[in-house]
């Protein structure tokens, strides 16, 4: 395994250092847990085209972009405690 050296500002540095120190693991465990557990733009694509293949083939459920965006905002609305599920 290669290493490489990543430029970050040092507050992020010192706030990446409490966060792995917390979860008992290095700075260099969290980046590497972010970009094995952070899906892309295209694996989120790809989910999204799964997710409403079931919904229509299984439930007969079909959300279009602008229903599936709104309940999307909604939901991390809730999770912030800025929306109605609060």
């Amino acid at each position: 395994m290669s290493l490489t050296t990543i430029q970050v500002d040092s507050a992020v540095r010192d706030r990446l250092r409490i966060l792995a120190d917390a979860a008992g693991t290095s700075i260099g465990g969290i980046v590497a847990d972010l970009a094995a557990h952070t899906l892309t733009p295209a694996e989120l694509q790809e989910r999204t085209v799964a997710a409403r293949r079931v919904l229509t083939e299984e439930f007969g459920a079909r959300l279009d972009d602008v229903a599936e965006g709104q309940r999307a905002e909604e939901f991390w609305a809730g999770l912030e405690g800025t929306g109605p599920a609060a």
